[in-house]
């Protein structure tokens, strides 16, 4: 089973968690530049770190903390959003809205509980 985030993304395939698992800083710095055009913000590569917002590890990334989708699905106990009582509540609809392939897992993890 991959290892999924609160919101449905896949971590495995996230260029930020592969780069800071491997300690690859040359992946990190593409990603944080490829992700400062895409979102027009301005990323370094210690922004972006991560261990997975759902592993515990303390590597997080700088949009860890003010992260809405984490803080409701830590307040409501639950290991994902597609686990969630509330799932495709506004919080994480904003998200899955422009992120299709999220809402696919979390629709598939929705209706296996």
């Amino acid at each position: 089973m991959p290892k999924i985030s609160y919101c449905g993304l896949d971590c495995e395939i996230c260029p930020a968690f592969i780069a800071t698992r491997d300690g690859n800083a040359e992946l990190l710095e593409e990603t944080a530049q490829r992700w400062s055009e895409l979102y027009h913000s301005t990323m370094t590569p210690k922004d972006i770190l991560c261990g997975s917002c759902t592993s515990g590890s303390g590597i997080v990334n700088c949009h860890w903390q003010e992260c809405e989708i984490r803080i409701c699905a830590e307040d409501n106990k639950v290991q994902n959003c597609g686990k969630c009582s509330k799932y495709d509540c506004d919080i994480i609809k904003a998200l899955t809205d422009l992120v299709p392939e999220a809402k696919e897992t979390l629709d598939k993890i929705h209706s296996e509980n």
